[in-house]
């Protein structure tokens, strides 16, 4: 592992209270900080040549292998860790998951109507309004993911009112 990857994992495994399980294979470095709060776990993948790529949940975010991106990389896996920053992604009522989560303020998502929750999603490019209010209507829901899980709530609509819910009562 070089010498970037061994200060990354130290930095990273302080913020997060986690210690790094490191894979290494011909290719690539992939750093796995479990969450212990049951939460899924955050990914760093290293390969040589190439941007790093960091998953804190499902989509992919890449950062250059320069000073100023990995002072960006470190303050926003320290503004996740803080609860500063959330992942959002929807469900349908079937249980299956969007394939990607998008990036907001853990203010921005703190959300008291449907208008705001559309705003939301389109702000951050993650459903249209005519897909989110569908979504909702047939029962799915609006999913808000801290890195602390304990944290999570969701969106779903109960007649037409927009309610917040905690994960734990799902």
């Amino acid at each position: 592992m070089d010498t970037v990857l061994e200060i990354l994992s130290r930095k990273i495994g302080n913020l997060l209270h986690s210690e790094a399980q490191i894979t290494k294979n011909d290719r690539a470095t992939v750093l796995i900080f479990p969450n212990l709060t049951g939460g899924r776990s955050l990914r760093l993948e290293s390969i040589p040549g190439e941007d790093l790529k960091l998953a804190l949940r499902k989509t992919s975010r890449f950062y250059e292998r320069e000073s100023g991106a990995l002072e960006r990389l470190l303050r926003d896996i320290e503004k996740y860790a803080a609860g500063q920053i959330v992942l959002l992604d929807y469900t349908a009522r079937s249980g299956e998951e969007s394939n990607l989560d998008r990036i907001a303020s853990a203010t921005d998502a703190a959300v008291t109507n449907l208008d705001g929750l559309i705003d939301l999603c389109i702000h951050c490019n993650l459903i249209h309004s005519d897909a989110l209010a569908d979504l909702l209507a047939a029962g799915g829901t609006l999913n808000v993911h801290f890195w602390d899980s304990r944290k999570d709530f969701y969106y779903k609509l109960k007649g037409r009112e927009l309610v917040k819910e905690s994960v734990s009562d799902k």
